[in-house]
This record gives structure tokens, sequence and C-alpha cells, in this order.
């Protein structure tokens, strides 16, 4: 699994569908507020908009996507962020990754105000929030977290593109590795061993 957060781009859009269709019923709920059904999800995806927010994925086995952050940048410099995690993925941190990555490019685009709803049970989204210093307002099984951010610096948009550069580093390494085990059967191991090698 990749520890490197990667922004998305719309050629990732089939990528981010498999992902929330590999979510189960109730994490669906959670995710979006409702159970949504495939074709939901499709419609879902299908009305993604890369000009007016940013998807963020941390990738896992076979360039799938573990974890995606989607930021939805509002009118009047406010933005809010939802996450979603696989089960094989969760307490690795993924989510706070993906977090911190899109508070980071939300900060940087301008953003004063980042806004996280949940549902009430979703302890998971809380305990991010919680650990992001959001405040917390919870009422009728819903839950709504709010945080301020700072102005960007010169430090924040450097820190950013850093983050994308070694991104894109990491995805070539990736590539390149699931080119040598689809071509020579190797396990990642091998395959990895045999990349460095080269």
């Amino acid at each position: 699994m990749s520890t490197l957060v990667h922004q998305l781009t719309r050629a990732d859009r089939e990528r981010i569908f498999r992902h929330f269709s590999q979510l189960d019923a109730d994490d669906r709920r959670l995710r979006f507020g409702t159970v949504l059904d495939d074709s939901g999800i499709r419609a879902y995806c299908d009305k993604l908009d890369f000009d007016k927010g940013a998807l963020f994925g941390v990738f896992g086995a076979s360039l799938e996507l573990d974890g995606v952050a989607h930021l939805a940048l509002w009118p009047g410099a406010a933005a809010e962020v939802g996450l979603s995690v696989l089960a094989g993925a969760r307490g690795t941190g993924v989510g706070s990754r993906l977090f911190n990555r899109a508070m980071l490019h939300a900060r940087n685009s301008g953003v004063a105000e980042l806004f996280m709803h949940c549902l009430r049970e979703n302890a998971a989204i809380r305990h991010i929030a919680q650990r992001a210093g959001m405040r917390i307002i919870a009422e009728a099984g819903e839950a709504d977290a709010y945080l301020e951010l700072p102005l960007a610096t010169p430090f924040t948009v450097g820190q950013e593109l850093y983050e994308e550069q070694c991104a894109l580093i990491d995805w070539t390494l990736m590539n390149q590795l699931d080119q040598v085990e689809r071509g020579t059967r190797l396990p990642q191991s091998a395959a990895r061993a045999a990349l460095l090698a080269a």
C-alpha cells in the first residue's frame, strides 16, 4: 500500500467508482448519509466536478484506491470534505492522511472554513474531526464539524507542491512495479527487487 496521498484526476473516475462500490451497505450509509446502490454511486461519480473541488486518494494493491477524500469548494470561502476508507485499510492512518491533505489544499485554495457532516454514530470521522481541532455540533443523530483555516503561507504552498511531487514519483514506481508483476508473475517483493536492480 502507498503511504502517500495522491491528488486524483478525471482519469481516476473509474477507480473512484470501484472504491465506492466496494463499500458495504453500512459504510455507504455512513459516507453518503443514505444507502446508495451501484447505479446511485455511478451517478455520484459521473457528477464529480474536478474544477470545483479536489479529490485525493491513497492507493493499495493493484493500483486500486484504499481511501478517498472529496473536497467540495463552496462559494464564500468554505469547503466540505467527505472521507471513505475500505475496511481492510482502516486503523492504518489512511483517513487522517486524506483529511490532512484535503485540509492543506483547502487552506492553499483560500478556504476560510472547512466543514464535515456525518451521522452521529460515525465514530471514525468524529475522531478525525476531534484530532484536527474541529468544533463539533451533534444533534438528532447527525453531527457537523467546523474548522477555521488560517491563511496560506509560502511554506504551506511549498508543502503541497512537495507532497504532490512525491506522490507523482510514488505513482510512477507503483506503475512500474505493477507492470513487472503482470509481465513476470513475480511476487511483489521479488518484482520490487527486480525493479530496484534494473
